[in-house]
């Protein structure tokens, strides 16, 4: 990244600083919905109830299938309702999960927590961070959406240290509460204080350029004109498929490690290279994304998380754990960003809420799928090695699905 570029990103930083920051406290509490954070308490839990590998997988592959169907819902919802209002709700709702889990004994009572907790910390409070940058800015939207997207990079890193120096004094069920303290001390007076005081429109000077252009684009789009669009319709599942393996790895962290004969250190050293992977791809990708297109990088999407499959496949000495959460993590930086403009360019901005919450739904019903697939598969005897040869072949599929709909639309561009 050359000087100009720097200082082009620290101009927009020092301009909208309350609109990034709050938007970067946002992915960061994200990410406690996230299956990298809910992963580290599985074992204890495990431990202490006596729930097999299978039994506690189905519970939050279930609850995260049903909160998937909400997301559509309430991602047009964001739409029509005042911001800070929505992300206040969302709050008192994960907060309360985490309560509720720290209390749970009973299998019903952590299916209604791990519901409460991804339908409400996944994806619907970071569409109140990335949903406020797709309208707010124009031409600059990949920057922004880079900076934002850096708390969940940074979430990643840190989450799993926190937990894990917490787990190490406290229990589970402390930890859980000690974390929903958290968020009531940081995110609510932060949605108070900065998130009311957004502009309710498009008000600056980069918008300007970019909102003419978009005119005629920019019409309120519903469920049904989306669903008649195949090139849509294929793009948001091919956009699922890295949350889905990437899931299903955090999720079963504990098994990679039985598997591979690491030491139990291997898997937080691994997520912190994953989250200094993520931060500096997202930087360049967002870079990018503003020069060029979102578009130009379909045909390359899977490529990073191939590489990181291949590596966990076929080797076995514990630096190939933050070898392979690398390029996990160059995937995850390029797919978010990626995605994100891809709809906002592509639908414009007026329903970018309801697209990102059809989006964000396919996505998790992905999500949902992973533990439960890759639990099913070991407790059945295949190996490590195995499941990730079935992820090379599903990563295979995806990479001509993201060549072939790139081709499609640079066809149609041209007509």
């Amino acid at each position: 990244m050359n000087n100009e570029g720097n200082k082009r990103v620290l101009s927009l930083l020092k301009k909208h600083f309350t609109i990034i920051f709050y938007c970067f406290l946002v992915t960061l509490f994200a990410g406690y919905g996230q299956s990298f954070y809910i992963g580290q308490f599985i074992n204890s839990i495990r431990q202490e109830l006596g729930f097999t590998r299978t039994e506690i997988s189905f519970l939050y592959s279930l609850a995260t299938f049903v909160a998937s169907f909400n997301l559509a819902y309430l991602g047009g919802l964001i739409d029509k309702m005042k911001v800070w209002y929505f992300a206040l709700i969302t709050i008192a709702i994960m907060v309360i999960s985490l309560f509720w889990l720290s209390l749970s004994y009973q299998m019903i009572s952590f299916f209604i927590g791990f519901y409460l907790l991804r339908g409400f910390g996944q994806i619907v409070l970071g569409l109140v961070a990335s949903t406020q940058i797709a309208k707010l800015f124009g031409k600059n939207r990949g920057k922004a959406q880079t900076m934002s997207s850096w708390g969940r990079s940074v979430g990643e890193g840190l989450w799993p240290l926190v937990i894990g120096l917490l787990l190490v004094k406290y229990s589970w069920r402390e930890t859980f509460q000690f974390m929903g303290v958290l968020i009531i001390i940081v995110l609510v007076p932060a949605t108070w204080f900065l998130l009311r005081k957004f502009p309710k429109y498009c008000l600056y000077e980069e918008n300007e350029s970019v909102l003419r252009n978009r005119s005629d684009e920019s019409k309120s789009w519903k469920w049904i004109d989306v669903l008649r669009d195949y090139k849509v319709v294929g793009l948001m599942v091919s956009f699922a498929i890295l949350p889905f393996v990437a899931t299903g790895i955090f999720f079963q962290q504990g098994s990679i490690v039985e598997a591979k004969g690491w030491s139990e250190k291997v898997i937080p050293l691994s997520f912190i290279f994953f989250s200094i992977s993520h931060i500096f791809t997202s930087y360049f990708v967002g870079q990018f994304i503003d020069r060029y297109s979102s578009r130009k990088l379909l045909p390359f999407m899977l490529w990073p998380l191939t590489i990181s499959v291949i590596l966990l496949a076929f080797f076995d000495q514990a630096f190939i754990g933050p070898l392979s959460f690398s390029f996990l993590g160059i995937a995850v930086g390029m797919s978010s960003l990626t995605r994100n403009s891809f709809w906002a360019e592509t639908f414009g901005t007026e329903s970018i809420g309801r697209i990102k919450g059809m989006d964000s739904n396919i996505l998790v019903v992905g999500t949902s799928i992973a533990p439960v697939f890759f639990a099913k598969l070991l407790d059945l005897g295949v190996t490590l090695r195995e499941l990730m040869l079935i992820l090379l072949v599903i990563t295979f599929f995806g990479n001509v699905a993201f060549y072939a709909f790139n081709k499609i639309y640079k066809k149609s561009e041209n007509l």
